[in-house]
């Protein structure tokens, strides 16, 4: 019974010592690496605050208009979704003390494809927001009142991206 399994494995082994020939191996060619670029790319950030802007510095005062200010941009895109930020920051990155207060995925969202417009408000208790988001206290994060600050926009490809591209305005928090 031995031998008839050791000549059962020999023959089963020159039957198939074929498939692993040089002709039969699988290869792949590594794809087009510029079919693969996702971007997002910023044409227009911009804010409109409570008052005109002063010397390119846009006001936003909860005393006026409940301190509503809108968010608009315009970006172009590869990709059919993408993600979107907006931070409160002191220079002007997105560094560690930079504070998040609204996010979206857009592109299909009917709240903004490749435009967008988003009603936001900063109140007499530091709370700023956009949209239905809970937004974000800034009581620790401000030093004074009135303080200039940066709002900045960040866009992804996708939310979990590692590339992305960035704007700034320089706001007055009143």
């Amino acid at each position: 019974m031995k031998r008839g399994w050791w000549l059962l494995m020999i023959v089963f082994l020159f039957a198939f010592s074929g498939c692993l020939s040089s002709d039969s191996v699988f290869t792949r060619e590594a794809p087009d690496a510029s079919q693969n670029d996702i971007s997002v790319s910023i044409n227009h950030f911009g804010i409109t605050g409570t008052a005109d802007p002063v010397n390119g510095v846009v006001p936003i005062n909860p005393g006026v208009d409940d301190g509503s200010f809108t968010v608009s941009w315009d970006v172009s895109s590869n990709v059919s979704v993408y993600h979107i930020e907006l931070f409160v920051s002191k220079d002007g990155s997105i560094g560690d003390e930079a504070i998040s207060f609204f996010a979206q995925n857009c592109g299909v969202s009917p709240i903004c494809g490749q435009t967008g417009v988003v009603e936001c408000r900063f109140t007499t208790d530091n709370q700023i927001s956009c949209g239905d988001n809970i937004g974000a206290n800034l009581t620790d994060f401000l030093d004074q009142l009135p303080q200039e600050l940066f709002i900045v926009m960040r866009t992804l490809s996708s939310l979990f991206s590692l590339t992305f591209e960035y704007e700034t305005v320089k706001v007055q928090l009143q």
